[in-house]
């Protein structure tokens, strides 16, 4: 580890391991000024939602996870049952955009 260390920083595998030894920890800045790393990047938000269609699109996609749909044909079901931009639609238009024929094989998938 030290050595893969070693040729991405241009530093001696010696200071690399009295690092390791050390349990060096480092900020992102450093680890960029150290040449352990190339950039940083932001964070997505992981806090929960509070968007209802939004949950239940991704409880829809952890059952077909769990009943083994690979993740390719969830996203394309997915795409076909909730079209357009999530959330585009006021929340006077119920429905809009919904492709009934796609809810129900999304359905007929679950129920296997």
């Amino acid at each position: 580890m030290a050595g893969i260390y070693a040729a991405r920083t241009g530093r001696e595998q010696v200071e690399i391991r009295a690092m390791m030894k050390e349990t060096t920890w480092l900020s992102a800045g450093s680890a960029i000024e150290l040449a352990f790393a190339d950039e940083t990047f932001t964070a997505p938000d992981l806090s929960p939602t509070t968007d209802t269609q939004k949950a239940a699109r991704s409880r829809l996609d952890m059952k077909l996870a769990k009943a083994g749909v690979p993740r390719s044909e969830r996203r394309a079901l997915m795409r076909q049952a909730f079209p357009g931009t999530p959330g585009a639609a006021a929340e006077t238009m119920p429905g809009a955009g919904l492709d009934v024929g796609a809810v129900q094989r999304l359905i007929a998938t679950l129920k296997k």
